[in-house]
Order: structure tokens, then sequence, then C-alpha cells
């Protein structure tokens, strides 16, 4: 059996606990109904998720005080849901 030193114990230690947390944080959007947020998303443009912050992202826009410039942009970046 291999001996380990107190570095190496430290170590896979701090991995197991980053796995877990990886874990838990995958277990915790799927039962929110989330379960297209994963790194192997298959839905690419059809996500709600994208779909969802890309409209909170220009309703934010569209808050800044640029005027025509702000609701230009806040056109631009809702454009990018139907591509």
């Amino acid at each position: 059996m291999t001996e380990w030193t107190p570095e190496e114990d430290e170590a896979f230690n701090m991995v197991e606990k980053q796995s877990n947390l990886g874990k838990q944080i995958l277990r915790a959007n799927k039962s929110s109904g989330m379960d297209c947020c994963t790194y192997d998303c298959t839905q690419g443009r059809n996500c709600p998720v994208r779909n969802q912050t890309i409209e909170e992202v220009a309703q934010a826009i569209e808050k800044m005080p640029f005027g025509d410039t702000a609701t230009s942009f806040a056109s631009y970046v809702r454009g990018l849901l139907s591509k």
C-alpha cells in the first residue's frame, strides 16, 4: 500500500470536496427544472435559460440612460435569440 504525505492527503481531500460540490450544484439545477444547465447541454440555441438570460440583459440595457443607443443595442441583443 502506498504511503501518502500529509500534502497529498490534503490535496486529495480538496479534490473530493470540489467534486461533491459540483454534484450538488447539478442536483440543485435539476430539481429547479434547469436540467439543461449542464456542461453537455444539447439544446443549444433552444435552451430556455439562455433565452431568458438574453432577454434579461436586453431589459437591463434598455434601462440605461443612453436613449436611442441603448434601445438599438437592446434590439441587437434580442436578435441573438433567433441566431
